[in-house]
């Protein structure tokens, strides 16, 4: 089962998956997304099936586990991934922007674990991936709202790890750095100042690891039933940081983000 399957990452570790002969779930809110996604991957020889849902729904959420045991049987991996971010300062975020990103990227990943976490336990072997990411580390300037979410989704991948390591279910923490997605696109687009965003984000993507390159790293680390993956220079590299400089790495930032005004 894979959330955010209509684009970017979400994408990308279908097409590797149906690629390895694996039989996949698509779940996005995006029926275009869906359809895209399953013509990528219609050479496969997997079985696959495509759920409209909004994963901010707990109702919809409830629902879903079931409607695709109805499709599949069984339930062995959920990658809780979609999310999404904006480029804003705490001052211009909305509550609005708070309700729908603390939505998508914390509850999408608590409804998804919570309600799929029954059909996981039937299975001699299962795996949750939720996907974190570097601003897992870190609070990054003009990003309070995603590194608040993503520290959260890290925090709980911790939590469940202990909880669920001897048993049956394993579970993973993904924190990617910058990824060739359409992330940085949403990201614009609710910006105040969509052109000093836009110039910004055209910087990061020229140092961003391909989707599939990511996807090839994010399954590895589920087939190794590893506890934690970075995914990325980047991401690694912040989190070294972090550990050795934690107050000095913040002062550079606070620093770096004053010349910028």
């Amino acid at each position: 089962v894979i959330t955010g399957a209509g684009s970017g990452i979400g994408r990308a570790l279908a097409q590797h998956i149906a690629g390895k002969g694996g039989n996949i779930a698509l779940v996005d809110v995006s029926q275009k997304g869906l359809d895209e996604t399953l013509a990528s991957i219609s050479h496969c020889s997997g079985k696959f099936t495509s759920h409209i849902a909004d994963v901010t729904s707990e109702q919809q959420m409830q629902a879903l586990p079931e409607a695709i045991v109805a499709e599949h049987q069984q339930i062995d991996v959920l990658f809780n991934n979609a999310g999404i971010t904006i480029d804003k300062t705490f001052e211009e975020h909305t509550i609005a922007d708070w309700q729908k990103i603390i939505g998508i990227n914390i509850w999408g990943v608590i409804y998804g674990c919570h309600y799929f976490m029954p059909y996981l336990l039937q299975r001699p072997e299962a795996h949750i991936a939720n996907t974190s990411s570097l601003a897992g580390f870190v609070g990054f300037p003009k990003q309070s709202s995603y590194c608040v979410t993503k520290a959260a989704v890290r925090a709980l991948n911790e939590s469940l790890y202990a909880e669920y390591k001897h048993r049956n279910v394993h579970v993973t923490s993904i924190h990617p750095g910058a990824i060739q997605t359409n992330i940085f696109n949403v990201a614009v687009e609710h910006s105040v100042d969509q052109d000093a965003s836009r110039k910004f984000f055209e910087k990061v993507k020229k140092f961003a690891m391909p989707a599939d390159k990511a996807a090839t790293i994010i399954v590895k680390a589920v087939e190794q039933r590893k506890q934690r993956v970075r995914v990325g220079k980047d991401s690694v590299l912040t989190d070294i940081v972090k550990r050795l400089i934690p107050v000095s790495f913040h002062k550079l930032l606070a620093s770096v983000f004053a010349k910028q005004k």
